[in-house]
């Protein structure tokens, strides 16, 4: 979790290409374009397909309903992706503790309504 952009395209991209069909990233890792691009070039050059492989990443929690929802589309921007497969709530507070149970509220609510926008 601890690799770098490019690192991450070299490893996701090889793994794509032995087999590999889950990946699972986060916004905290700092690597989700790594995982874009590899999906990308591995479509590209071998002919597989988005489908066919289970995408899942986190946002931050403790967050705010817009914050939640500014960090859920630059997950899928980072990512070049039109959706995940499965989208998690990192922890249940910030990183720096900060959040609660009103912004826990408000960061889940902000995920059903991207859900239900498709």
């Amino acid at each position: 979790w601890e690799y770098n952009t490019s690192t991450t395209f070299v490893a996701s991209l090889r793994a794509l290409q032995v087999g590999y069909r889950h990946i699972d990233t986060a916004t905290i890792y700092g690597n989700q374009r790594g995982v874009g691009r590899a999906l990308k070039v591995w479509e590209a050059t071998t002919g597989g397909s988005r489908d066919q492989v289970f995408i899942t990443t986190k946002i931050p929690g403790g967050l705010d309903y817009d914050a939640a929802t500014k960090a859920l589309y630059a997950t899928l921007d980072e990512l070049m992706l039109d959706h995940v497969d499965l989208m998690l709530v990192h922890m249940p507070s910030g990183w720096d503790t900060k959040g609660g149970p009103k912004a826990r509220v408000e960061g889940w609510r902000a995920m059903e309504d991207f859900y239900r926008a498709g």
